[in-house]
């Protein structure tokens, strides 16, 4: 691509001067054929020219295609077995030899520039010897025919099992990567043909394999051919497995039945005849044909054009043609003509400019006259095509002339300075859409304010179109000023403080236009306080500005005290703030969980909390009472060679039985035990609860010994007797204050005494009385 190139920035300044231009119509360039164009084709141009709206270019493409003799392209791939059998040396050069003959064949006949050749050999596996190359010359049939002398080869590595099955996979890969009308594939086999190194389980297996891939290739209507070189019933005659006919059979499989050579062409000259009958064949199956096939024209559009869909139009001569596919990917607009074609075609399409001037002139075309100028339409186009053999020609790349326009946008001050500043300003496409810039804030001046623009000439738009040269000005507008200052006076608990709340300029002569919203401070908004804020200003908001004003506003914040309620316990059962000297309200009596020695009933506050004058903390009031609840399980009395104490550890059940204790396992040698063992008698327990919630004081009796001679009675399922004895107190009072008799009180021994005649159990002596 070729463009003029200038320094960008002095071109733009230079494009701020410009006021207006006058534009004519974009040129039209047309390219002449050149004087010599490939055979069959005797004309071909491309012209491009911009439409009226200057973003739009219409292609054109005119070509003619004469009516010459021209032959279907058949592409054909040589299969060669070059497995090492018994006397392979001489199989492969008898192959050889046929298959040079074949290439002469198709080099000296009107087909040289129709067919192309390559070739695949396998043994053990299949390799590529030669890409696909035409008999169309001296040169190329020269290299098919040395690849035939020198690759083909014998592989003296061989094991066993020739892969023919890989050697038709590798024909057909080669095959896929063509796009000729006729193709064939020609399988030279000098031995047995299977799947190599034994990959199947039997030689059955591996025949049916390669029938399943040589009918898959037919299908795709590729032809295939066979030709032996082996004798089926000299090879290998005396195995067991019949070789012979095996590769035979197997050979018979692959090909067309009429494209089958299965008599042995061991001989050199019997080979020849093998392939020279399947070129006559090959031969008989391309027609001639006139006109040109396999026609494709193609134009890659720059990156700065996109092509504008449904609008490819081709015509042959004044009428519409309609046998082609479009391919537009890739930026790209690629005709392929179905069939074959001749005489004289015409295709337009149009494309688009996507871009914009600033990146086409960064790109390095030049902004002069009003145009850019000389923007190619095409990165290269080529129209291929066979006729006689492969043809192609590339088309010259016109170009076209865009116009483009020159836009600003200014303000001017008429204030004190006169300053003038431009927003915005640049270089567009015809019919481009130009955003308008902001206002900007416009400069201080000492003693005046800006009151607005004189905008005669400026977009009330947010965008405008450009389609001509165009420059927009904004004046500025100035006039005296005064400042009015809005201020808020707090009084926070008799903290006084002033702070300015908002600030307004206003032109002589003018109302207020920006007063606050004041509102009380979110802090002192919730429940804590009590605040009054005055409603209006002190003064009048409504009149014309004419000096310098303030005005304020007052705001009076009064804490609230803060009442306190809680439990026994310290947990916070309600916090309430009241104003001085209001009552506060207590919330619902609370509870307190019984423990182990005492219940508790709510019995009011400690505080009084009306009138309140100060912070306050008021605390839950319970009263206690002493649970009664049995706390020993009588026990037994043990044998006299053991005497332990014991501690009762559960409260008795009336419905229990007493736990006997074990007897001790050695027992006394000075007295004899009788059969019979005592029965253990239970200990006197005496519990005394006293009324503060300690733990119980418990006064154990010791076992009276038991005689060893005395039989031990029965044991019966009789509860112990329970003796339940109340003692009231004086307020001091407590059990160890009842009347002492000597060391021991008379009481205790008295309900000792009784506790024991009456056969062992427990005396439970309570006491009430009434706490906080």
């Amino acid at each position: 691509m070729k463009a003029k190139r200038r320094n960008f920035m002095a071109a733009f300044l230079s494009l701020i001067l410009v006021v207006s231009m006058m534009f004519g119509n974009a040129a039209s360039i047309a390219l002449a054929a050149p004087a010599s164009l490939p055979t069959g084709l005797t004309a071909a141009s491309k012209t491009a020219s911009l439409d009226s709206d200057g973003l739009t270019a219409t292609v054109t493409f005119d070509f003619n295609l004469e009516e010459v003799l021209a032959n279907q392209p058949t592409d054909i791939v040589l299969v060669f077995d070059v497995a090492n059998y018994s006397g392979g040396q001489s199989r492969i050069e008898n192959m050889k030899k046929a298959a040079k003959d074949f290439v002469d064949r198709f080099a000296s006949s009107q087909y040289a520039g129709t067919v192309r050749i390559g070739i695949v050999e396998f043994s053990n596996s299949a390799s590529d010897v030669l890409g696909f190359t035409g008999t169309d010359s001296t040169a190329n049939v020269a290299v098919i025919k040395n690849a035939i002398t020198d690759d083909v080869a014998l592989n003296t590595s061989w094991t066993e099992g020739a892969n023919i099955l890989a050697g038709l996979n590798n024909a057909d890969q080669m095959l896929a990567q063509s796009t000729a009308t006729n193709k064939v594939i020609i399988v030279l086999s000098a031995g047995i043909p299977s799947l190599g190194a034994m990959q199947s389980p039997s030689y059955n297996d591996a025949k049916q394999q390669i029938f399943t891939k040589a009918d898959a290739i037919k299908a795709k209507g590729i032809a295939v051919y066979t030709a032996n070189y082996f004798n089926a019933d000299n090879l290998y005659p005396n195995h067991p497995f019949n070789f012979g006919k095996l590769a035979q059979d197997i050979m018979e499989g692959i090909a067309t039945p009429s494209n089958q050579h299965n008599s042995p062409y061991v001989t050199a000259n019997n080979s020849v005849v093998a392939l020279k009958d399947f070129a006559e064949h090959i031969m008989t199956g391309i027609p001639a044909v006139t006109g040109a096939s396999n026609v494709v024209l193609e134009d890659t559009i720059p990156s700065y054009f996109t092509y504008v869909a449904n609008s490819l139009e081709v015509k042959k001569g004044t009428d519409v043609y309609t046998a082609y596919t479009l391919d537009t990917s890739n930026n790209k607009i690629k005709i392929t003509f179905n069939g074959t074609i001749s005489g004289g075609f015409t295709v337009t399409y149009k494309i688009a400019l996507n871009t914009t001037a600033a990146a086409l002139i960064q790109e390095g075309f030049t902004f002069e006259n009003g145009f850019i100028q000389d923007v190619p339409t095409n990165d290269g186009a080529d129209l291929s095509y066979y006729s006689a053999g492969s043809q192609s020609h590339s088309f010259a790349d016109p170009t076209v002339d865009i116009p483009a326009f020159l836009y600003s946008f200014s303000t001017v001050n008429n204030g004190n300075t006169g300053e003038t500043a431009v927003l915005d300003s640049g270089v567009v496409l015809k019919n481009t859409e130009v955003t308008v810039p902001s206002s900007p804030s416009p400069a201080a001046v000492s003693g005046a304010v800006f009151t607005g623009y004189n905008a005669d000439n400026w977009p009330t738009a947010s965008s405008v179109t450009i389609t001509t040269d165009a420059a927009y000005v904004l004046v500025y507008n100035y006039n005296n000023t005064f400042t009015v200052v809005y201020k808020l006076v707090s009084n926070i608990d008799g903290n006084i403080s002033s702070s300015v709340v908002g600030t307004e300029t206003v032109v002589s002569g003018a109302s207020l236009a920006a007063v606050p919203s004041v509102t009380v401070p979110p802090q002192y908004l919730d429940e804590k306080y009590v605040t009054e804020l005055s409603a209006n200003w002190d003064g009048d908001i409504t009149l014309p500005v004419t000096g310098n004003l303030e005005f304020t506003k007052y705001l009076t914040v009064t804490s609230k005290l803060v009442v306190v309620f809680k439990d026994w316990n310290g947990t916070i059962l309600k916090t309430e703030y009241v104003v001085k000297g209001s009552d506060a309200t207590a919330p619902a009596d609370p509870s307190r969980d019984a423990d182990e020695s005492y219940t508790y009933a709510f019995a009011g506050w400690d505080t009084v909390f009306t009138n309140v004058q100060e912070d306050l903390i008021v605390t839950a009031l319970y009263e206690s009472s002493k649970i009664e609840v049995p706390t020993a399980t009588p026990t037994s009395t043990p044998e006299p060679t053991a005497v332990p104490s014991q501690t009762p550890t559960a409260t008795p059940v009336p419905t229990a039985e007493p736990t006997a204790t074990p007897q001790p396992t050695a027992e006394p040698t000075a007295t004899p035990v009788p059969t019979a063992e005592p029965t253990a008698t239970p200990e006197p327990v005496i519990i005394i609860e006293d009324q503060t919630p300690q733990a119980p004081v418990v006064v154990t009796q010791a076992p009276t010994p038991v005689p060893t001679n005395v039989p031990e009675p029965a044991v019966t399922d009789e509860p112990l007797p329970v003796i339940d004895i109340t003692v009231d107190e004086t307020p001091q009072g407590s059990v160890d204050t009842l009347p002492q008799t000597g060391t021991a009180s008379t009481t205790l021994l008295y309900l000792l005494g009784a506790a024991i005649a009456a056969g062992g159990g427990l005396v439970l002596i309570k006491s009430k009385k009434t706490v906080k």
